[in-house]
């Protein structure tokens, strides 16, 4: 059996750091790669919705490929960190790879007060922003 790998998903509000703390995350792993999903969903150009606007097709895709890069970076012996406003119903998606794997999973949470991530959001590209009226 391959020895255990970890899935590190890092999740919280738009603006909370979850891109940065993923990136330094998997910077402290011997083998990692850093899944950063909202590059992942920008990969759709036409027929893109927000995320806020999806009825899940788009959501059922980015999963799908989420998992698919997941898959290969074990296959190579990689942790995997992925970072994403990530809901408790698609861990579905990360619990399948258990089947095939030796993984470890680990839910992070990061939460920040509501000023920062106001902050932070207002520091963002327009098309970026999460928020209206920030």
């Amino acid at each position: 059996m391959n020895k255990e790998r970890n899935i590190f998903v890092i999740t919280g509000p738009c603006g909370v750091g979850k891109s940065t703390v993923s990136h330094r995350l998997a910077q402290t792993l011997d083998k990692s790669s850093h899944i950063n999903a909202d590059l992942i969903y920008e990969m759709v150009v036409g027929g893109y919705e927000f995320p806020w606007h999806d009825e899940g097709k788009l959501t059922e895709l980015l999963w799908l490929n989420v998992s698919s890069l997941a898959s290969n970076c074990l296959d190579n012996n990689f942790d995997v960190v992925i970072d994403y406003i990530v809901f408790p119903e698609h861990l579905k998606y990360i619990e399948k790879l258990k089947c095939k794997y030796n993984i470890v999973l680990k839910y992070v949470v990061l939460m920040a007060n509501e000023d920062t991530i106001r902050m932070r959001d207002r520091k963002r590209p327009r098309k970026r922003l999460w928020g209206t009226g920030l």
